[in-house]
């Protein structure tokens, strides 16, 4: 019969496989409670993290893509305007007078007599691609149109006023300056008998009108200068927000 010792020791040489197995198992437990815990959601966030900045850095692109049309488009716009109004404020499109109906206002005269700032600012608000503007970049373009239209306005009352003035009196004192085509005019009435008081009236007329045409090209000129810059105008910073 085994002693009472002998029985403790065979127990004991039982429980430590027992015991080094349960420790073990313990370990990996463990071991997968910590991979669980720590490792693995360290790597989901290392991956979520790359895939944010992925997307961050494609969103990046886009808005800069987004960006870059929209400077073209509202560069577009504005010399989509100024194509528009040129011809209209101008006079360009004043039909020719009409000599039965008193009062009939030629190209000049309708140039010299159209308000530019009204125009201007008429033309704009029933522009329909002003909607596809930004408020801030709505608000830049109606301050170059009124500016444009302030300074056009006060260009085309000096012409106005030169203009009558040259109809009122004939071409200012020192020699008078007529085309080719009145010279051959006037060379063509003397040939038919016309009288020097004929000549000399018709003279100073054709030079008055001479001198008409050129302010009214000098005032279109400045037009069209400034229609120049209405296309190529400054526009203010685009903002992410936009």
């Amino acid at each position: 019969m085994k002693s009472r010792f002998e029985q403790v020791l065979a127990l004991v040489e039982r429980a430590v496989p027992l015991l080094s197995h349960l420790a073990q198992v313990g370990l990996f437990a463990l071991t997968a409670w910590g991979l669980f815990h720590t490792v693995i959601p360290l790597y989901q966030k290392a991956v979520v993290d790359e895939q944010v900045a992925k997307q961050q850095v494609q969103l990046a692109q886009l808005t800069q893509r987004l960006q870059e049309n929209y400077d073209r488009n509202r560069k577009l716009i504005a010399a989509e305007f100024a194509r528009l109004v040129g011809p209209a404020c101008s006079g360009l499109l004043t039909p020719a007078p009409d000599q039965s109906k008193p009062g009939s206002k030629d190209f000049y005269t309708e140039a010299l007599d159209t308000d530019v700032e009204k125009c201007l600012s008429d033309q704009l608000q029933v522009f329909a691609a002003l909607k596809d503007l930004t408020k801030p970049d709505q608000d830049a373009l109606s301050m170059q149109v009124h500016q444009i239209g302030e300074h056009l306005n006060a260009v085309r009352l000096t012409a106005r006023m030169e203009y009558n003035l040259i109809a009122a009196t004939g071409p200012s004192v020192g020699p008078i300056l007529v085309e080719r085509s009145a010279q051959q005019a006037l060379a063509t009435m003397k040939l038919i008998g016309a009288s020097d008081q004929q000549m000399a009236e018709a003279t100073r007329k054709m030079a008055a009108q001479r001198k008409q045409s050129l302010v009214i090209k000098e005032y279109l000129d400045e037009f069209t200068r400034n229609m120049v810059i209405l296309r190529s105008m400054s526009w203010p910073p685009i903002t992410s927000s936009e």
